[in-house]
């Protein structure tokens, strides 16, 4: 079985692709910032999803403690005040 010479590939014919030109590298910077981003972005969003959830989840225990210190709050300065 022969290979194809035209195939074969050297270091030499490599090298330009090492090397490219400032256009293709910009190319590549823009195309991993725009995903690096998005990544950020995705992450963000499910956690502000997952901080709703929780915060929708502890909301009524919550105020009731608020409501129960409140109440005591109120309840000292009264006396306090008499």
């Amino acid at each position: 079985m022969e290979i194809n010479p035209a195939c074969q590939k050297t270091s030499a014919d490599l090298e330009p692709l090492l090397h490219s030109s400032s256009s293709c590298r910009i190319v590549w910077i823009f195309g991993l910032l725009t995903l690096g981003i998005s990544g950020v972005l995705i992450v963000l969003i499910f956690t502000l999803l997952l901080l709703w959830r929780v915060i929708s989840y502890v909301r009524p225990d919550l105020e009731r403690y608020i409501e129960r210190h409140l109440s005591e709050i109120g309840s000292m300065l009264k006396f306090l005040k008499s």
